[in-house]
């Protein structure tokens, strides 16, 4: 079933933004962001912190602007600390403590065998929709699974991962992508 934008009586359901994370709205909505923290977490999907955007600005311009590397090209849509596919969790005590120290972070959900899923990344922008149509009318519709919206208004499908190594693969077919091994799909409240 679907799962994605708002549910008709004002109450958010999550939301892929492109390039994947909870976008929360910035330091605003703290308490969304970690109630989609542990909404993920709850299902199983292990999470961590993404910078958040404001006006278009990311949350790391100031390193940025320290460091000089210039602007961030993909603003809310990175962890905020390396190692984060060791640090991804479903532990709700240590998803708190993490939310309540990353005031407003976007949410990261780390895909592959850890967290028992990969996304089928459907891009309308790159040809991903006439892509899927094609598939789907060769080997059938596809399976019942929770499906969220992208910022490109395409689709994130979350697959069960089946046990074995599936890599990331950019370009399937055009606007295709699988995200598995240690990658970061994310929902939006």
């Amino acid at each position: 079933p679907q799962d994605a934008g708002e549910t008709g009586d004002g109450v958010s359901v999550p939301r892929i933004v492109d390039g994947g994370g909870i976008h929360c709205g910035g330091v605003d909505e703290p308490q969304t962001c970690l109630s989609g923290a542990l909404a993920c977490a709850k299902r199983g999907f292990r999470v961590f912190p993404l910078h958040s955007s404001h006006g278009g600005v990311c949350t790391c311009q100031p390193w940025r602007d320290r460091k000089g590397p210039g602007p961030c090209k993909s603003p809310g849509k990175h962890p905020r600390f390396k190692n984060w596919q060791l640090a991804a969790t479903t532990n709700p005590v240590v998803i708190e403590q993490i939310w309540r120290r990353c005031r407003g972070a976007n949410v990261g959900v780390a895909t592959g065998a850890g967290s028992g899923i990969f996304v089928l990344d459907v891009d309308p922008r790159k040809g991903g929709q006439e892509s899927l149509d094609c598939l789907t009318h060769k080997h059938g519709a596809m399976p019942d699974t929770l499906q969220v919206i992208t910022g490109s208004l395409g689709h994130h499908f979350y697959m069960e991962h089946p046990g074995v190594t599936v890599p990331n693969q950019v370009s399937l077919m055009p606007g295709l992508d699988i995200r598995c091994s240690a990658a970061a799909g994310g929902v939006r409240p």
